[in-house]
């Protein structure tokens, strides 16, 4: 009997012990319950890699900043958004694009990136005016898009408030594309052409044409168009990004480069003097005023690719991370840069070199503001006249070859740069196999 009351008491114990647990849960989890539903979420805080600045230096965070405060809604209210700043010119500038490398490869990295694609230039030119020659944080966007680097915003882009591809350049849009999906969004562009005064020239041949087609021309203006300090161009794009190689062979290189030799003989000879011009000109900014509302009606002239087409660059784009946990809010904000206002009127876009990706701008009724100087006066608003506006949209029409500017268009700028120079045909010979081979481990490694 003893022994059945002390089991009794025992299981009485058991059950006032879990009671009074239960009891102790329930009320320490009632203040719990309340602070959650008392604390509003946190904000997304993102991060903007930015590499803007180019080789002119500067620091384009506060034109960013303001576009941000201007043109995103949300931000500031529904998440916040760091810059990092990639300064041209900084110490820094080096580590600190191998750290963020590193940390997109580990699974990190910034949210979202706004970069520049640096063009070539000319080493003595370089050497003169002491201006550096610099390599973007992504030396060569393309071949990143085939490695899951960046997000696929097709999805996101269904739903975008002011990316309207029908308002876009499609061929150079399409540039920024992988296999399936839109990757990189490309935020300026540029190609070299010829200006000559409708005034004074009349073009008589008929356009488009290849590169050599161009160099057989006998229009002097034609001639002119062969410009040879982007020689690159005159290849169209330059790789194969799913082989990792040239997209052109060693003997076609010497070709295009024997082509240009001739042409550069020619003018030197003075054959195309009676046709004057711009020549070689990098449309847009940064020297809007060469084509511009006080601009002479132009007829423009691209440099022909050796597929019959010009050639056109990007100059600048942005892109998602992969790994971001944010990317409703990172793609927001590469949303409102293809806000027609943002273009016309943020600070943010005199960073981007070339020319809007918005084909309703640049017009009478889409005028930038783009402050130039032009004689002994300054001008606030970029435009051109209608006649040139057309012309730049036929130009467009051209383009069948969209390449961003990476690496092998300086090395080819300095294999022509040494070439032009040197008379000996086997030494030239030998200069053109180096700088072949050089870009061949130059694609390897990228």
């Amino acid at each position: 009997m003893k022994k059945l009351i002390s089991i009794l008491l025992a299981l009485c114990l058991l059950i006032a012990l879990f009671s009074a647990c239960q009891n102790s849960e329930a009320e320490n989890s009632k203040p719990k319950l309340a602070a959650n539903r008392d604390k509003a979420p946190s904000r997304p805080e993102l991060t903007l890699c930015l590499d803007l600045s180019g080789r002119v230096g500067g620091d384009a965070s506060g034109d960013l900043k303001n576009f941000l405060k201007t043109y995103v809604p949300g931000y500031q209210e529904d998440f916040n958004v760091t810059v990092e700043s990639l300064n041209a010119g900084s110490e820094n500038r080096e580590n600190a694009m191998t750290r963020v490398r590193t940390e997109m490869m580990a699974g990190a990295g910034p949210d979202l990136f706004l970069c520049s694609c640096p063009d070539s230039l000319d080493p003595g030119m370089a050497e003169d005016l002491s201006i550096p020659i610099i390599t973007g944080l992504f030396p060569y966007p393309r071949a990143l898009m085939d490695r899951n680097m960046f997000l696929p915003l097709d999805e996101y882009m269904e739903d975008a408030e002011f990316l309207d591809l029908d308002q876009l350049y499609s061929q150079i849009m399409e540039a920024g594309r992988g296999e399936k999906d839109q990757q990189l969004l490309p935020l300026g562009w540029t190609t070299v052409a010829g200006l000559f005064d409708k005034e004074e020239y009349t073009l008589a041949e008929e356009l488009p044409m290849t590169w050599d087609q161009m160099l057989q021309s006998q229009d002097p203006g034609v001639q002119r168009a062969c410009w040879d300090w982007e020689f690159g161009g005159s290849l169209g794009v330059l790789a194969d990004y799913e082989k990792d190689v040239p997209s052109f062979t060693l003997e076609e290189l010497s070709a295009q480069l024997e082509g240009a030799l001739k042409n550069l003989e020619r003018r030197g000879a003075g054959e195309f003097d009676g046709v004057m011009g711009i020549c070689g000109e990098f449309l847009g900014k940064p020297n809007p005023s060469h084509i511009c509302s006080k601009s002479p009606d132009f007829i423009m002239i691209p440099q022909y690719n050796r597929d019959g087409g010009a050639t056109a660059y990007i100059t600048a784009f942005g892109a998602v991370n992969a790994n971001t946990e944010y990317p409703k809010e990172a793609f927001q904000v590469l949303d409102c840069l293809y806000s027609r206002e943002a273009q016309q009127k943020s600070g943010l876009f005199s960073w981007i070199s070339g020319l809007p990706v918005r084909k309703d701008l640049l017009n009478e009724d889409g005028k930038v503001e783009e402050p130039f100087e032009l004689g002994s006066k300054t001008y606030k608003k970029w435009y051109m006249s209608q006649w040139n506006y057309q012309q730049l949209q036929s130009l467009a029409e051209q383009v069948n070859a969209v390449d961003f500017f990476n690496p092998m268009y300086q090395e080819l700028t300095d294999l022509w740069s040494e070439y032009q120079r040197e008379e000996d045909p086997g030494e030239r010979r030998k200069l053109t196999e180096e700088h072949y081979t050089t870009l061949k481990m130059m694609l390897a490694e990228s």
